[in-house]
C-alpha cells in the first residue's frame, strides 16, 4: 500500500529507449572541452546514436531526470561553452568578447595562462566525478557515429610515471615513461593525449580515460615526439626546481652520475583518511614517513630518490637523497592496526567498520590515544575546506510530555566543547555535517544521528529558546531519547475492545471493524484521522459506526453546555437525556441525500439535520441540539459565522478532496472551524500534487506538516522537482499514522469481478476529416498559446474542441448531419447488452454528448435516468431511486464531475466511459458507482477511445503520469502537461 515511487524512463519511441552520455571534443589540439547528449540504447542498453544535446530543459521530454551528480556534470558542460568562456574572460568595457581560439594564443601570457587553468581545473574536477561514477563517455562522437564505439574506458588502477636522469659532462639526459610501480612503456609507443596541465594528470591513451598522480599534463607532452630531453647544466637548479622537484617523490626515479646519500629513519606513521574516487567510499591510509620519503603498505618500492637542489647563489651541486625502507618495523606498525580492527584492501587501504566518512572519523577519534602511544600520527582530514576535528561526540536526549506537545531537549558533548541540542537543528535539517567548533575545527555529525534525528530536527518548533514537538508527530521519538515519558500514544488495535452495539443496523465485515476500531484508536488519542479507503468500500457505515460508538460512552455524553454554544437555554432541561453527539459533516451537495439515508437505515437512534437550502436554521442553539448536521461545502463557506459557535465534537469532511486547494475560501472557512476530532474521507487524497497532502493534514491535525511554505521548502519543491527520494520517505513516514487506505483487491475478494475493456473506434469519413482540418489549423495556435502560463487556459481550450470533435462534430458544430463512429459503436454496444437485460451507466465529460444519446432513447420511448451539474438535489436523489428500483429504467446519462463520487449504483453492472478524462482516478471513482459492496453480479467496463485521435493519445500518457500519492495512496494525479507531452498530443 505504502509501495515506492516507480517512474519508467523512455524515449518517444515506445521500442527505444534513451540514456545520458557525456562527451569530450577537441576544440584545439591541446585543448579539450566537454559536452552531454540524449543517445538512444537498444533494448540490451548498447549506445546507438546521439538523439540531441542534453540540457536540463530538453531531457524531460524523453522521460529522463537527472541525478545530482548529472546535474553538477551538466552545469559544468555549460560553463566550458566556448561561449561561456568568453563571455568569463571578456574586458570590461571591451565592444566584443575575444573567440575562444583567440584567447588559446593569446600574446599576453597571464591572459593565456589564466584562461587553460581555468579550463584545466574545471575539466580535471569534471573527469574525477565521471570516473567516481562510472560514467559513459564518448570522445569526439557524431549524429552518424554509433557512441559505442567512441566510447572511453576507465582503467582500474592510475598510472604511475618514471623519472631517469643521467648527468654527463655535458648536460643531463631526463626521460619520462608510464606504467606501473614495475613495468614502464615509452610514451611515443602510444597514441598519449594530455587533457589537462593538472596534478593529476589526465589522458587519453588510445580510448582509455588515466589518471597520473604526481605529474601534470605539460610534462608529458615532450615525450610524445622524443623518449629524452637534454638539461644543460648551467640550467640544472632551475629545470629540477620548477618541473622536477614537486613530482619526483611520486614517482619511479633512475638517477646516474649524481652525488647519493643514503637513509633508513622511519621517523612517524602517518593515518590519513582519503577517499577513493573510483568507487566514491572513504578508507583510511597508513604513510610511513621516512626522512625525505614517504611510502604506502604494500607498495612494490623499497626506496625512494629525492633531490636536494640549492638555492640559486649558494654553492653546491644538486644531491640524491636514497630512502631505503625498514620492512619489519613497517610490520609491527600494521599488526598495531589490524589488532584494532581494522582490514587490510587492495595492498594500500585500511577499512573500518563503514566506508563513509563519518566511519573513518569515528574509528580515528575512539582509537586516538591507542595510536598516538603506539607512534602513529593522526592527520585531521581537510574536506571540503573543513578541518575535521577527531573528536568522540555523545548526545544525550530527554523528552517531557506537556498538554498538546512534547518538550525536547539535548546536550552534545564534543571533547571538551559542550551545546544544546538545538544548535544542531540547521545542519540536520540540511543534511550538512560539518559544525563549527569554537576552536575553528569542524565536528563531522555522525550519519547515525541524521537517521536518528533529522525527521526530528524538521519537526520541532522553536519556542522562548526551547523547542516543542507536536503531538501528533509521536512517531519521530522513537529510539530518539532513553528518558522517554511514560504517556506516548500508542494505537494499539489489540488493546480496542470494540463491537457494534445493537443501535447499528448493520454488519460489519472484518475490515470495516478493524477500520472502526482504528478510528476510535485515534479519537482516544485526540488524533484527527483520514479514512482513505478505495470507492465503494463503506467509508461512511463506518464513519457512522465511530459516531455510534462515541454516543454510546459514559464519559462526556451531555455534550450540550456552555462549552458548546451561548446560552443554549432552550436545551437545559434535556442535556443528560439528549445525549447530544454534535458532530458537523460537511460534503458535496450530491451526497447528502445518501448520507441522510444511510443515516436513517444504519443509525435511526441518531438526530440527525440537514442544514441546506434557503429554509435553514440560522441559530446556533438549534445546531448544537443536533447529534449529526449534514451541511455542504458551499453552505459552510455562507454560514462560518453560525457554525463556528458551536463546540462540535466532530466536524468530519466527505470527498475532501474538495479542500484541496489550501488558497480557495472553502479550504480557509472548513480549516477555520474548530472540533474536537477531525476526520477526513476521501478516496483520493491526493488528486492534482502533494499539496493536496497538505490541506488535508493541515484538517485534520493542524501545524503537524508546517505552514505551507515550510512544507513547500522541505518536501513539496524536492519531491515534485527534484525526486527526493529521502524527503518523500519522510513525508510518508510523518502522515502515515494518520491515513487508512485499504483497495477492493485487498479486502474484498468477495466482490464480483472487475472486466476493463478499451473499445476503440474508427472516425467517420467526415468525421476524420473535420478533425484533421481542425488540428492543422489549432495545432500551432495551443502551442503559442500553451507557452504562456497566461494563456494556457485557453490553448486547452482549443484543445478540448479536438476532444469533441473525436466524440461527435454535432459537439462543436449543431448543423452537422454526418455520422460519427464512437456513436455507432456506442448504440450497438448499448443495444446489444439492453436486450441482454443489463443497466448500464454513461459517463461523458460532456453534457452535450450525453444528450445525442438521450435523443436516440427518447425517440425509440426508451426510459432513463439523467444526472448533470444542473440537476436539483430532491431530483438527484429520485433520479438514482428510479434507476435502482425500475427495472425498466436500464440507462443512466451522467456527466463525470456530476456523478463520480457518492453514488451507490449497483443496479449496473456495465459502465460506459465515453470519452477520456485527463485525471484517470475520475474515470476510476465512476466505475466504483458500480463496482462497490453491494453489488452481486461481474461488472464491465468499456472505454470508448477514438483511434488514431488526441483520445488515443491521452490514454498512452494518462499511465505514464500515475506517479504522485502511488507511495503512499495508489491515488492519481491530475495531469500537467508539459509542452513536449502537449506536442505528442498534437502530433
Amino acid at each position: 500500500m505504502f509501495a515506492t515511487f516507480a517512474r519508467c524512463f523512455s524515449c518517444s519511441n515506445p521500442r527505444m529507449t534513451c540514456q545520458i552520455v557525456f562527451n569530450l571534443y577537441p576544440f584545439t589540439e591541446n585543448c579539450y572541452l566537454p559536452a552531454a547528449n540524449i543517445v538512444q540504447t537498444d533494448r540490451d542498453g548498447t549506445l546507438l546514436h546521439i538523439v540531441q544535446q542534453a540540457l536540463p530543459g530538453t531531457v524531460g521530454a524523453y522521460g529522463l531526470m537527472l541525478s545530482p551528480v548529472q546535474e553538477r556534470l551538466i552545469a559544468t558542460v555549460q560553463t566550458l561553452r566556448p561561449a561561456s568562456i568568453e563571455a568569463r574572460f571578456k574586458v570590461a568595457k571591451a565592444k566584443n568578447a575575444v573567440p575562444l581560439a583567440q584567447l588559446l594564443t593569446h600574446e599576453d601570457k597571464e591572459i593565456r595562462l589564466n584562461v587553460e587553468g581555468h579550463i584545466h581545473r574545471q575539466l580535471s574536477a569534471w573527469l574525477t566525478e565521471i570516473v567516481r561514477h562510472r560514467l559513459p563517455v564518448t570522445l569526439d562522437v557524431e549524429r552518424r557515429t554509433l557512441a559505442k564505439d567512441v566510447l572511453l574506458t576507465f582503467p582500474e588502477t592510475d598510472l604511475v610515471p618514471h623519472l631517469a636522469f643521467h648527468k654527463t659532462p655535458t648536460g643531463i639526459e631526463y626521460r619520462l615513461q608510464l606504467g606501473t610501480e614495475t613495468d614502464k612503456w615509452r610514451i611515443g609507443e602510444h597514441d598519449v593525449v594530455p587533457l589537462t596541465n593538472t596534478d593529476p594528470a589526465w589522458l587519453l591513451v588510445g580510448h582509455a580515460l588515466c589518471r597520473v598522480p604526481g605529474i601534470n599534463g605539460n610534462m608529458v607532452r615532450p615525450f610524445r615526439r622524443k623518449d629524452m630531453l637534454q638539461i644543460p647544466l648551467n640550467n640544472e637548479r632551475v629545470y629540477f626546481r620548477q618541473f622536477i622537484a614537486k613530482s619526483i617523490r611520486r614517482s619511479q626515479v633512475e638517477a646516474k652520475g649524481f652525488q647519493v646519500q643514503q637513509t633508513d629513519d622511519l621517523s612517524t606513521t602517518r593515518l590519513e583518511i582519503i577517499e577513493n574516487i573510483l568507487d566514491g567510499r572513504w578508507l583510511l591510509r597508513a604513510v610511513f614517513v621516512y626522512h625525505g620519503a614517504e611510502f604506502l603498505p604494500g607498495e612494490r618500492r623499497d626506496r625512494v630518490t629525492t633531490l636536494d637542489i640549492p638555492a640559486d647563489g649558494q654553492p653546491g651541486e644538486v644531491t640524491v637523497h636514497l630512502v631505503c625502507r625498514q620492512p619489519d618495523l613497517e610490520s609491527d606498525r600494521l599488526s598495531t592496526l589490524l589488532h584494532l580492527g581494522l582490514q587490510i584492501e587492495n595492498t594500500h587501504y585500511l577499512v573500518p567498520d563503514g566506508t563513509q566518512l563519518g566511519d573513518c572519523v569515528a574509528w580515528l577519534a575512539a582509537n586516538r590515544p591507542k595510536l598516538i602511544a603506539a607512534g602513529f600520527t593522526l592527520l585531521a582530514p581537510e574536506v571540503q575546506g573543513h578541518t575535521v576535528a577527531l573528536l568522540v561526540p555523545d548526545l544525550r536526549m530527554r523528552v517531557q510530555a506537556e498538554k498538546d506537545w512534547f518538550d525536547v531537549q539535548g546536550e552534545v558533548q564534543v571533547g571538551d566543547f559542550s551545546f544544546p541540542f538545538r544548535a544542531l537543528l540547521t545542519h540536520l535539517r540540511h543534511h550538512d555535517p560539518f559544525f563549527r567548533l569554537p576552536d575553528d575545527t569542524y565536528f563531522l555529525i555522525p550519519e547515525v544521528w541524521f537517521a536518528r534525528y533529522a525527521d526530528l530536527a524538521g519537526a520541532v518548533q522553536e519556542v522562548n529558546g526551547s523547542l516543542r514537538l507536536p503531538k501528533t508527530l509521536y512517531t519521530l521519538l522513537q529510539d530518539v531519547s532513553t528518558e522517554m515519558p511514560a504517556d506516548l500514544p500508542d494505537i494499539d488495535l489489540d488493546n480496542i475492545d470494540y463491537q457494534p452495539g445493537t443501535d447499528l443496523k448493520a454488519e460489519l465485515r472484518p475490515y470495516q471493524l478493524h477500520g472502526v476500531k482504528w478510528l476510535i484508536g485515534h479519537h482516544r488519542q485526540g488524533f484527527g484521522a483520514c479514512l482513505a479507503d478505495d470507492m465503494g468500500l463503506g467509508k461512511t457505515l463506518q464513519t457512522i459506526a465511530l459516531l455510534l460508538h462515541v454516543k454510546s460512552l459514559d464519559n462526556g455524553q451531555a455534550n450540550v453546555g456552555p462549552e458548546s454554544v451561548q446560552q443554549l437555554d432552550l436545551f437545559q432541561q434535556h442535556r443528560t437525556e439528549l445525549r447530544l453527539l454534535q458532530a458537523l459533516i460537511i460534503l458535496p451537495a450530491s451526497l447528502v441525500f445518501n448520507w441522510q439515508r444511510e443515516l436513517a437505515k444504519f443509525a435511526p437512534s441518531l438526530f440527525v439535520y440537514v442544514h441546506t437550502g434557503a429554509g435553514r436554521l440560522k441559530d446556533a442553539r438549534m445546531l448544537a441540539g443536533q447529534d449529526v448536521v449534514l451541511t455542504t461545502y458551499h453552505t459552510a463557506r455562507q454560514d462560518l459565522k453560525v457554525l463556528e459557535k458551536v463546540g462540535w465534537q466532530f466536524i468530519i469532511l466527505d470527498e475532501s478532496q474538495q479542500i484541496k486547494n489550501h488558497h480557495s475560501e472553502v479550504s480557509r472557512v472548513v480549516r477555520e472551524l474548530q472540533g474536537k476530532h477531525k476526520i477526513s474521507l476521501s478516496g483520493t487524497p491526493i488528486e492534482n500534487s502533494l499539496a493536496d497532502l497538505w490541506a488535508q493534514m493541515e484538517f485534520i491535525n493542524p501545524a503537524t506538516l508546517g505552514s505551507f511554505p515550510e512544507f513547500k521548502k522541505q518536501f513539496l519543491l524536492p519531491i515534485e522537482k527534484q525526486h527526493d527520494e529521502r524527503a518523500k520517505a519522510r513525508l510518508f513516514s510523518l502522515v502515515r499514522p494518520f491515513f487508512l487506505r485499504r483497495t477492493k483487491q485487498e479486502v474484498a475478494p468477495d466482490l464480483p469481478a472487475l472486466t476493463e475493456q478499451v473499445f476503440y473506434s474508427e472516425m467517420a469519413t467526415e468525421q476524420r476529416k473535420r478533425y484533421e482540418e481542425m488540428k492543422s489549423a489549432v495545432r500551432n495556435e495551443i502551442l503559442a498559446l500553451f507557452d504562456d502560463p497566461k494563456t494556457r487556459f485557453a490553448a486547452l481550450q482549443a484543445l478540448m474542441r479536438l476532444r469533441q470533435l473525436a466524440n461527435h462534430p454535432a459537439l462543436t458544430d449543431a448543423a452537422y448531419t454526418g455520422g460519427s463512429g464512437k456513436f455507432d459503436d456506442v448504440l450497438a454496444q448499448w443495444n446489444t447488452v439492453r436486450r441482454a437485460g443489463h443497466k448500464v451507466l454513461f459517463f461523458s465529460t460532456f453534457e452535450k454528448h450525453l444528450q445525442l444519446f438521450r435523443a436516440v432513447l427518447e425517440a425509440e420511448k426508451q426510459p432513463y435516468a439523467w444526472l448533470t451539474g444542473d440537476t436539483a438535489m430532491p431530483d438527484r436523489a429520485r433520479e438514482v431511486a428510479r434507476f435502482q428500483d425500475d427495472p425498466t429504467v436500464q440507462a443512466f446519462f451522467i456527466t463525470l464531475t456530476a456523478g463520480g463520487v457518492g453514488l451507490n449504483l449497483t443496479a449496473a453492472d456495465y459502465v460506459f466511459l465515453l470519452d477520456p478524462w485527463w485525471n484517470p482516478a475520475k474515470e476510476d471513482q465512476a466505475i466504483a458507482r458500480a463496482h462497490r459492496i453491494g453489488q452481486q453480479r461481474p461488472v464491465t467496463a468499456l472505454r470508448f477511445i477514438a483511434r488514431d485521435t488526441i483520445e488515443e493519445k491521452i490514454r498512452a500518457l494518462q499511465e505514464q503520469k500515475r506517479r504522485l500519492g502511488d507511495g503512499l495512496f495508489d491515488a492519481s494525479e491530475e495531469l500537467e502537461w508539459s509542452r513536449a507531452e502537449m506536442e505528442v498530443l498534437l502530433g
